[in-house]
């Protein structure tokens, strides 16, 4: 309730966010298509951009720049460390399991990561990062977003997921959704 309704233990971020539009980068096999229906968005909007985990690497394969980088305790979904270094922030979420091979891999890469201390999956404690700096949108791209996909994910913590899209409400937009607006947007009448 804390997390969810008062943003309490959510690091503030340097990067500023607030009133800005923010994209939410999860890995997902259909990450590249997302990324080219994005493409225009990203290039008028100049969203910031929160990788979460190995969603980073494909983000600078496709040399679309994130400013913040969100972990799980899980060290074998992290991009390699230049990926990180290049980052302006990571956070490393959920902080209060954090595994001790993921603390001492970012110590030894130079990274000081912010600790997000919640037992949320990485996914969801990165829209609340950004939802807790105040952004005016934050479109989710990679994200679970159908009853299909959250009757088929058997992933623990599942009931957060569900919470976590309830506490950001209209502010949240799937990645579909900003390409049908920008095709509606540039149909002739």
């Amino acid at each position: 309730e804390e997390v969810l309704l008062h943003g309490n233990g959510v690091p503030p971020l340097d990067t500023p966010l607030a009133g800005r539009p923010v994209v939410v980068v999860a890995d997902h096999p259909d990450l590249d298509r997302l990324l080219g229906d994005l493409a225009g968005f990203l290039r008028e909007q100049r969203p910031a951009i929160i990788a979460v985990g190995s969603a980073a690497k494909r983000l600078t394969k496709k040399q679309v720049r994130h400013a913040v980088v969100v972990l799980g305790p899980d060290t074998d979904s992290y991009p390699e460390p230049k990926v990180l270094t290049s980052a302006a922030e990571v956070v490393l979420a959920p902080g209060a399991s954090a595994s001790e091979n993921a603390t001492e891999l970012l110590d030894r890469i130079g990274v000081q990561p912010k600790r997000f201390e919640s037992a949320l999956a990485p996914e969801d404690a990165a829209l609340l990062v950004a939802y807790a700096q105040h952004p005016s949108l934050v479109v989710g791209a990679g994200l679970s977003t159908t009853l299909t996909d959250f009757l088929e994910d058997q992933r623990p913590g599942l009931a957060g997921t569900y919470l976590t899209r309830l506490a950001l409400g209209p502010t949240l937009i799937d990645a579909s959704a900003v390409r049908a607006g920008l095709l509606a947007a540039h149909r002739p009448n």
